[in-house]
């Protein structure tokens, strides 16, 4: 019989399992202690706390400490995931409502816009999970939603890492959803069009600012704050974004925000005339353009909520070693090395953390077929933490 502990979320907590360490209420006191097995009484009292996650024990008998690590963690992602694809969905369903609605009546449903914005924030601050996901967050289905839902999450990421209020998310979440909704009203030809755009019909592009920013401030429901952000987020910082040629601090804080992320996504999703890049290289783009496109302040607040490298990344370190991020620390990460430099697999568990030791530097984040044991690594190390 083997003991693991292993980081759950609060809504991941279920009757049974057993806490691997004590979890102490507002003021210090032990509110349960280490050993005790779950009831819902008592997962009630933990919710009512500001404990985001807790350490449980794996505990399996007959098992080999790696199988017993690797089927607990297996189990708890592929319900983190289940939740992560159910919010995805109902937010795009109920988007898709308010769109049609809009397009029918030209008047926005706030309540619908709304609740999506609520139940997606709700399910980020309960999840530090959520995220970074990133290889979900580029599925490509229809671009319009999904983008908004992706611009939404990697704002409110951002927006609570910068230290903003609720009433503030709420309101930088109703504008990040809707920060492309007078797309609706230009020529879906031109927006999809796989070939170099005219003159006229960029032109015709860039009045979607306007024509969101108008169909918001038409709606009781919906802030000037909010609002401005479908105006503002193509500003740039050296001032030459549209629709009005802002820049430095004439642009408001919350269009800073949208526009990192609008571009994030954008860069790391496929389009019909380019296709995606890597996390990782839309990130030095970012960083590359700022005190140009982007605040560089805001920059800052962005590669550090966001991060280059998300758990479980597989990157190429400078001396050519394979390694995966074992655990996130913004820009440096905890890496175990899985390949040397001459291609050969290494056993065991040989981590480095980056922040340590600065010498150690990664080159770049690999995908699919950039190594050779991608799908053997990912299916034999499920239980990374």
């Amino acid at each position: 019989m083997y003991r693991e502990i292993i980081m759950v979320t609060v809504s991941e907590l279920e009757e049974g399992m057993v806490l691997a360490e004590n979890i102490y209420d507002t003021e210090g006191n032990i509110l349960l202690a280490s050993g005790i097995k779950l009831r819902n009484t008592y997962i009630n009292k933990i919710e009512e706390t500001l404990v985001t996650t807790v350490a449980i024990e794996a505990l399996l008998k007959h098992e080999s400490p790696e199988e017993s690590q690797s089927v607990r963690i297996a189990l708890i992602k592929e319900k983190r995931e289940k939740r992560i694809i159910k919010v995805r969905e109902q937010a795009k369903e109920k988007l898709e409502l308010a769109v049609t609605e809009l397009l029918e009546s030209e008047a926005v449903n706030a309540q619908i816009i709304q609740a999506v914005v609520k139940k997606i924030i709700n399910d980020i601050l309960n999840s530090d999970e959520v995220v970074f996901h990133i290889d979900q967050l580029r599925e490509v289905d229809s671009y319009l939603f999904d983008h908004a839902i992706n611009v939404t999450i990697l704002a409110i990421v951002m927006s609570i890492h910068t230290g903003f209020d609720k009433n503030a998310l709420r309101e930088i979440a109703m504008g990040a959803i809707l920060h492309d909704i007078g797309k609706l009203f230009v020529d879906q030809n031109i927006l999809n069009k796989p070939e170099s755009l005219s003159i006229e019909e960029f032109s015709m592009i860039k009045h979607h600012s306007k024509l969101g920013y108008e169909v918001l401030r038409r709606s009781e429901d919906i802030s000037e704050r909010s609002a401005r952000i479908a105006l503002n987020h193509h500003e740039q910082h050296c001032g030459s974004g549209y629709p009005q040629g802002l820049k430095g601090d004439e642009i408001d804080a919350f269009s800073k925000i949208v526009n990192i992320s609008d571009v994030f996504d954008a860069l790391t999703s496929d389009r019909v005339y380019s296709k995606k890049i890597s996390p990782y290289s839309a990130m030095n783009y970012i960083v590359a353009k700022s005190g140009i496109h982007f605040d560089p302040k805001t920059v800052k607040e962005f590669s550090s909520a966001v991060g280059y490298f998300y758990h479980g990344a597989i990157v190429k370190l400078m001396n050519g070693d394979v390694a995966v991020v074992t655990v996130r620390h913004r820009h440096k990460p905890v890496v175990r090395i899985v390949q040397d430099a001459g291609n050969n697999k290494m056993h065991g568990h040989f981590e480095i953390d980056l922040m340590k030791n600065p010498s150690v530097r990664i080159k770049e984040i690999l995908v699919a077929g950039e190594y050779e044991h991608m799908e053997y690594f990912k299916r034999k190390n499920e239980g990374i933490s």
